[in-house]
């Protein structure tokens, strides 16, 4: 497929130079970066772009959102919101620390203290967004069974982190 586009890019440009307008300029790189809301986004491409390696970076903030067809509870606390969230978010959101707990760890960047911290902060978030914004204890059991299928993920011997991606044609 990768050639094809490339023939098909070399006959684009060739059509092009024949009308006098040049050649099309080089493919960019592009990262797309999604998440369910509150699960660290923000906090992702600021520590990025703080590297001056991410000097020449730039950010597009798609800021579309689709219609809501059902009003969903807020808590405003000011500077930020709150939202309502969903049982399988909340499932998710405590079942993806043990995958982040693995990646840091075959990185060697895990810190235990700071880690167990960090989930227990997010289960706290969980909770006060059920008792304060939802108005409900309902929906906890999703928090549990998060951290227990994450106890199975923590445990896999057999897990390994994706390899890196590396460019097309840079691959040996």
């Amino acid at each position: 497929m990768i050639g094809s586009l490339s023939a098909s890019r070399k006959k684009t440009s060739a059509a092009l130079n024949g009308r006098g307008i040049g050649r099309l300029p080089e493919p960019v790189p592009v990262t797309l970066l999604t998440g369910f809301l509150g699960s660290g986004k923000t906090s992702l491409l600021n520590n990025l772009l703080a590297d001056p390696r991410m000097a020449g970076t730039a950010v597009i903030v798609n800021e579309f959102v689709l219609r809501r067809t059902r009003e969903i509870k807020q808590w405003d606390m000011g500077i930020r919101h709150m939202n309502a969230s969903s049982n399988a978010y909340r499932y998710y959101i405590m079942r993806n620390r043990a995958i982040i707990k693995r990646y840091y760890r075959s990185l060697g960047v895990y810190n235990p203290v700071l880690f167990g911290f960090g989930t227990a902060l997010t289960f706290g978030k969980e909770l006060i967004r059920l008792l304060l914004v939802e108005r409900t204890v309902r929906g906890t059991s999703n928090l549990f069974r998060g951290l227990r299928d994450g106890r199975k993920i923590s445990r896999d011997a057999a897990w390994k982190p994706m390899p890196p991606l590396v460019a097309a044609g840079t691959a040996s």
